[in-house]
């Protein structure tokens, strides 16, 4: 029988799928390097999407899924919103790189970033940022009122020249080329003009000032983004930046990670350009992973989180009505090193209740690592970080892996049941 491409897809998923976690697979496959060992604390018989109402939203998800995979065409969008555990960009890196690099032809680009280094915090690993120039950082778990778009955080200058560079580090990540870049910034202020490095290789520049946003079409692709920002003579405002996002013309996958370390649902809430970026986004897949902020406390309040949750569903659906949304309950926390962190069970019965309601999806991180107290497990076999709230590289990798395997079941579910559906019809 000839092997089509949709054949294909399924045998590779299923290979890929079934090399990370079993020790067979991993003999007969030697070649895979994503590969983990198998715990048997983890529940990976619960390591799946879960409906509790309808799957509609998904089904759309799925479809694009199909074009790309079918006829090589168009782009998949996910945006991840977390806090440390996304802005470190190492789970989500990884689901990033296993989605880019699990079938031909879907690599699709980078994405969106944030120059963190320049705010003075951690930059995610696999890509590298430097900068000139004197910048004051804001972000969403301040006090202070500022001026803030998708990414939750931003840097100001006020100085007559700066400059930002970012590239890919080539020690974690193959770069990425793209002939398109946006600048998102505070567009109401024309004290400052943003140049490439190379004005020779830029076909034309504009601004949607209504958008937030300066992009640059390049003559060619490129893999590094070198700007200069230039106030003018005689003005005296200041440049904030929100973000940069960087495009090619390649299908695939295109994973947004957007966290801030010490994020909570309120911190979002404050970024007054989110909504009008996040719809430049343009995503198909929104994952909430924002809750472990929220429940780290005594006096976490499961109905102020529900609430507030709303809110945030409110602003990303005003962006974008018809994109998937997936929560991610909480890994199991301890407090103090010691304590057990019981709120997470509360966590997840509000995101159980708020999936059931809007038909969102849920992928149960906190059964799938084991449950309550779980995370000591974890921290016994270095998955963990010593502060049992965080995970070490290899627990954040198996993470990644984990997520990875359960949203293409979850499509390999809708294939199964087209193919079904078209054999019954012919």
């Amino acid at each position: 029988m000839k092997l089509t491409r949709l054949t294909y897809l399924l045998l590779t998923v299923w290979a890929f799928c079934f090399a990370t976690f079993s020790a067979t697979a991993q003999q007969i496959l030697p070649e895979s390097h994503f590969t983990n060992p198998v715990y048997d604390f983890v529940r990976y018989d619960l390591n799946r999407i879960s409906h509790y109402k309808d799957s509609s939203l998904f089904e759309a998800l799925y479809a694009k899924m199909d074009r790309l995979f079918e006829r090589g065409e168009g782009k998949i969008n996910i945006v991840q919103f977390g806090g440390s555990h996304v802005q470190a960009d190492i789970h989500t890196g990884r689901l990033r790189s296993r989605l880019q690099t699990f079938y031909p032809g879907v690599k699709g680009s980078r994405g969106f970033v944030f120059p963190f280094k320049a705010a003075g915090t951690n930059n995610p690993y696999n890509f590298t940022t430097q900068f000139t120039g004197n910048w004051k950082s804001c972000r969403n778990v301040q006090q202070t009122v500022c001026d803030l778009g998708v990414a939750g955080i931003s840097i100001t200058t006020s100085d007559t020249l700066s400059s930002l560079t970012i590239f890919s580090d080539v020690r974690y990540a193959e770069p990425y080329d793209f002939n398109r870049f946006r600048i998102y910034h505070n567009t109401e202020d024309i004290s400052y003009d943003i140049s490439f490095y190379d004005s020779a290789l830029v076909d034309y520049v504009w601004t949607d000032r209504r958008s937030t946003f300066t992009e640059f079409v390049l003559k060619t692709h490129v893999e590094t983004l070198q700007v200069f920002i230039r106030r003018s003579p005689h003005c005296t405002g200041e440049f904030t930046l929100h973000g940069i996002q960087m495009f090619n013309d390649d299908p695939g996958f295109v994973f947004h990670s957007i966290g801030v370390n010490g994020a909570a649902v309120p911190s979002f809430l404050k970024c007054v350009h989110l909504v009008t970026q996040l719809r430049q986004l343009q995503p198909d897949l929104v994952i909430f992973g924002v809750g472990v902020n929220d429940a780290h406390g005594a006096n976490f309040s499961p109905a102020f989180f529900e609430s507030n949750y709303e809110k945030f569903i409110a602003m990303v659906k005003e962006a974008s009505p018809k994109t998937a949304i997936l929560f991610v309950t909480n890994n199991d926390t301890y407090f103090k090193k010691k304590y057990v962190n019981r709120n997470a069970l509360d966590v997840r019965d509000v995101m159980i209740k708020l999936a059931t309601k809007h038909g969102f999806g849920v992928w149960d991180l906190f059964s799938i690592m084991g449950g309550l107290g779980s995370m000591a497990l974890w921290d016994k076999n270095g998955l963990a970080a010593s502060d049992r709230i965080h995970f070490t590289r290899s627990g954040y990798n198996l993470i990644g892996d984990l997520m990875f395997e359960a949203l293409l079941q979850g499509y390999l579910v809708h294939v199964k049941q087209n193919s079904q559906k078209n054999i019954h019809d012919n």
